[in-house]
């Protein structure tokens, strides 16, 4: 499964929709395979879509994005995690271990 989390300075950008960077992380077995950052270098939702479509991605963890950009990513079969804050680390590490609900606790991934 590959997973991309939107990234600015090691934290989880706030605005999908201008984030410059993804990381990219494939997940194989409950473990992190391969890890990589995605320049990102269209603001076009619909292009936005499409790229991450065809690296793969099935998954998109981000802060906040406009409803045109979620609606393009899920008709692409990606789907759309928001409302997540932190550190991308922490983010990735609390997906891996299904515990991604308590990254709303703010205190614990600030």
């Amino acid at each position: 499964m590959k997973v991309a989390i939107s990234n600015w300075k090691g934290r989880v950008s706030p605005v999908f929709d201008v984030a410059d960077h993804v990381l990219l992380v494939e997940i194989v077995k409950g473990h992190e395979e391969n890890c990589e950052q995605v320049l990102i270098t269209t603001e076009d939702p619909l292009k936005r879509a499409s790229l991450l479509a065809e690296l793969g991605v099935e998954v998109l963890i981000c802060r906040s994005v406009s409803k045109i950009l979620e609606s393009a990513l899920i008709s692409q079969g990606i789907r759309v995690i928001p409302h997540i804050c932190g550190r991308v680390e922490d983010v990735l590490e609390a997906y891996i271990e299904g515990k991604l609900d308590r990254v709303n606790n703010k205190k614990h991934f600030q």
